[in-house]
């Protein structure tokens, strides 16, 4: 094994946490993980971390080594993908993490369509509404929905996402149309658990601010749970246009307040900032954002 991927070893189990879960995600054995950084640390004459049965440290050495590799081992990557331009196969390894309802309903035609593209390309992709360190995972790329927090991280927009304040066509016969915001403190709210607050704020196209008081009958994690409850006349719920569309268009749902459109967020492809990007994953995103070019046909409704 050569110098530049012991480095690249070291790197990943810094990033990693632990030799352990740098091996599962370099896809090697926790023994040649370990051997790699023996080796490194003997190349150099210096101990770059301090391990113990329970934890591992950046030694002063290894620090120093870790932040410079930080800085050029992109550098080197970008030399290798240029070197090997020639080579029009694009293949390679990409771990990508998706949320759970977008990725089964609209995101497996799409990756279908890239793998037929590329068949030497091999996906592995994780469903999951948690928003996954990527780094900590071993991920190439996220698929993401909503605003951005972490300002260590790249994005890319792909769609855009609306929202309906939806309930059924069952539920508002029984207790009378909804048409003030005002109103919708007296109903029961099936409420997504990232909601953390007790109230309902947002602000319209108009920029006119709405907040009212939730009165919480159900909290879940996933839009399709949600989905099924307001189905069934259990509440109102605030859900996503690509959940919700195919409801709303046969009549299992009704979108109420109309007039007071919540905001269009957006989709995004998130991935860890670096100067250089596998060409892999740069035609991956290239592809995302032209499979979901145009207004996505779940807000055609």
């Amino acid at each position: 094994m050569g110098r530049f991927e012991k480095i690249q070893i070291f790197v990943r189990i810094v990033d990693a946490g632990s030799i352990s879960r740098a091996a599962q995600q370099l896809h090697m054995t926790k023994s040649s993980v370990s051997k790699a950084l023996s080796s490194l640390e003997q190349d150099l004459g210096v101990k770059l971390l301090a391990r113990t049965t329970r934890s591992q440290s950046l030694t002063d050495s290894g620090e120093g080594f870790y932040q410079h590799a930080q800085r050029i081992l992109p550098e080197v990557d970008a030399l290798f993908a240029d070197t090997e331009a020639g080579d029009t196969a694009v293949k390679g390894h990409l771990k990508v993490s998706v949320p759970l309802s977008f990725g089964i309903e609209h995101l497996s035609p799409a990756l279908q369509a890239f793998m037929l593209q590329y068949p030497q390309v091999q996906l592995e992709v994780f469903y999951d509404d948690a928003r996954t360190d990527l780094v900590e995972g071993g991920f190439d790329l996220a698929f993401r929905i909503g605003s951005l927090s972490d300002s260590l991280l790249q994005a890319k927009r792909i769609c855009p996402i609306g929202f309906s304040i939806c309930a059924s066509p069952d539920y508002l016969a029984q207790n009378g149309p909804i048409q003030q915001v005002e109103q919708l403190e007296a109903h029961p709210f099936l409420k997504y658990a990232s909601f953390a607050s007790s109230r309902f704020t947002w602000t319209s196209a108009d920029a006119e601010t709405f907040s009212v008081n939730l009165n919480t009958r159900f909290i879940a994690n996933n839009g399709e749970a949600l989905l099924h409850m307001a189905e069934q006349g259990l509440g109102v719920a605030v859900i996503p246009n690509f959940i919700a569309y195919k409801a709303l268009q046969a009549g299992r749902l009704v979108a109420i307040l109309k007039d007071t459109p919540l905001p269009v967020e957006s989709a995004w492809a998130v991935y860890p900032q670096t100067r250089y990007l596998p060409q892999r994953t740069r035609l991956f995103i290239d592809h995302l954002v032209d499979w979901f070019a145009g207004e996505p046909y779940w807000e055609q409704s």
